[in-house]
């Protein structure tokens, strides 16, 4: 393999006793070229996420940045990555007279670890 697509979606929504206690979203589309059977670049990667409880509205985290795939066993894969990017926050409500949106340069280091425990690789 030469090139890695990945799209990742985590959602947590949740209640107790009437009231909302979770509404997050992150999803992640990225690319990675392999230079190497262990070592892959990664030009571009987008992250978006959003939490109700938290009052993000959207914060969106473009990157790009280099991994190791460290692991690659029947039922263990691990990679080790590092990225760089710009983080732009906006939120849902926010005090007069204050920003709605911030914006900042980010580090995204990532360990991943994914395993098969009842079965091998597809």
């Amino acid at each position: 393999k030469l090139t890695r697509a990945r799209f990742d979606y985590n959602g947590n929504w949740g209640m107790s006793d009437g009231e909302e206690t979770s509404n997050n979203h992150r999803g992640v589309l990225k690319l990675d070229i392999f230079v190497s059977p262990r070592f892959y670049v990664t030009p571009a990667a987008i992250e978006v996420f959003h939490d109700a409880l938290q009052n993000i509205q959207v914060r969106l985290t473009p990157s790009a940045g280099v991994g190791y795939h460290a692991v690659k066993k029947k039922k263990v894969s691990l990679d080790l990555e590092l990225a760089g990017g710009y983080q732009i926050v906006w939120y849902s409500s926010v005090d007069p007279g204050d920003d709605d949106q911030q914006e900042r340069g980010v580090a995204v280091p990532t360990l991943r670890l994914e395993s098969n425990l009842f079965g091998g690789w597809t």
